[in-house]
């Protein structure tokens, strides 16, 4: 078997892996699917998933400010790895409200999540948002 033949050998197996793992492309399927997804959507919306609990979001800035102010009174005490280590606790669990305003799961609002993900990435964690 050449090179080539071998080559077209594995893209038709990998064709064929494709067709067999993966729903058709038939208008009817999809349809199928689409409905199916909508309905799983409305399930979703229905149960409160979409929902934001916006009193979690107190507790975690208490985290966030216990971990900054570990993080202070380590280097106040000249503690440097444990004051490192703070700091970057710190901007590991501040990340995800910078992670939840991305993906505008905040307050739903683009504008304000924008905002909100401009202020926590990139003033507090030096990561760019816009």
């Amino acid at each position: 078997m050449t090179a080539a033949e071998y080559t077209d050998w594995c893209i038709q197996q990998n064709l064929q892996r494709d067709l067999d793992a993966y729903s058709s492309l038939d208008p009817a399927v999809q349809q199928d699917i689409q409905a199916k997804y909508r309905l799983l959507h409305e399930r979703v919306k229905d149960a409160g998933l979409f929902d934001c609990p916006y009193s979690e979001y107190g507790k975690e800035t208490c985290r966030y400010s216990m971990l900054f102010a570990s993080f202070l009174v380590a280097l106040n005490f000249e503690w440097y790895m444990t004051s490192a280590c703070f700091l970057g606790l710190f901007w590991h669990q501040n990340m995800f409200t910078a992670r939840d305003a991305g993906h505008g799961a905040i307050t739903h609002n683009f504008t304000f999540d924008t905002i909100i993900g401009l202020a926590v990435a990139d003033f507090c964690c030096g990561l760019s948002m816009g």
